[in-house]
């Protein structure tokens, strides 16, 4: 389910992001309403895990997203809201899709 929808988005497996959300959700999904901080704790346990550095983690994640949102804009407003204008960030797609995904 995650992965569909995650193309549904746009957001595909051909970026690195792709992976690193799959990840990231299943890190926020292993602790269910435990506050995790996406910086400092779920970004350096993926980089560890891929290895590479967690400000790569980060960078991958919000190109795939800037890249899906360029080209399925309106998939992200009817997840996100109707009104939603600007692009989400990684936090608010990662809380979103973690909370969709329980």
């Amino acid at each position: 389910m995650t992965c569909d929808l995650l193309l549904w988005l746009g957001i595909t497996p051909n970026y690195r992001g792709f992976h690193l959300i799959l990840d990231a959700l299943e890190i926020l999904q292993a602790h269910p309403g435990a506050p995790l901080l996406l910086t400092k704790e779920v970004y350096p346990r993926i980089a560890k895990q891929r290895r590479m550095s967690s400000q790569a983690v980060e960078r991958d994640i919000r190109t795939a997203i800037s890249r899906a949102w360029s080209r399925e804009p309106a998939a992200f407003a009817a997840l996100f809201s109707p009104y939603a204008k600007k692009k989400p960030t990684a936090s608010q797609l990662l809380a979103l899709l973690a909370q969709i995904t329980r």
